[in-house]
C-alpha cells in the first residue's frame, strides 16, 4: 500500500519498529524512539488540556534542542500549527509575528 508518511506517521513507524534505537542526541542527553514518542506525547495531551485547538497557532521560541523538536511533534500531532520565533529579530518583528500568526491563541 503506497501513501504519504507525514512526520507524525514516520514518528509512530519509528516508535512502533525501532523502539530502544537512539533516536535523539542533543548534548549528553540521548532519547530513544520510544522516549521521544513518550515526551512528545505528553507534550500533546498537555496542550490539548490546556486548550489548544486543531488550526490554533503555538508560538514557540526555543534554540535547536530537543525540546524544539518535541515541539515539532508534539504540536503537530493535536492538529495545530508551531509558529518558530527568533530571538534574534527586533522586538517589531516578533510583535508583528506573534500578532498576525497567532491570532487565534488566547493569550
Amino acid at each position: 500500500m503506497n501513501y504519504p508518511l507525514t512526520p507524525i506517521d514516520w514518528k509512530r513507524r519509528a516508535v512502533k519498529y525501532y523502539p530502544n534505537k537512539t533516536a535523539v542526541i542533543d548534548g549528553e542527553k540521548h532519547f530513544t524512539y520510544q522516549q521521544f514518542g513518550e515526551r512528545a506525547d505528553r507534550l500533546s495531551a498537555a496542550l490539548s488540556e490546556a486548550g489548544a485547538k486543531p488550526g490554533d497557532h503555538i508560538a514557540v521560541m526555543l534554540p535547536n534542542t530537543h525540546y524544539m523538536l518535541e515541539c515539532f511533534y508534539g504540536i503537530c500531532q493535536t492538529g495545530a500549527v508551531m509558529v518558530p520565533l527568533n530571538y534574534r529579530i527586533q522586538a517589531s518583528d516578533m510583535e508583528y509575528i506573534i500578532n498576525h500568526r497567532c491570532k487565534n491563541v488566547n493569550r
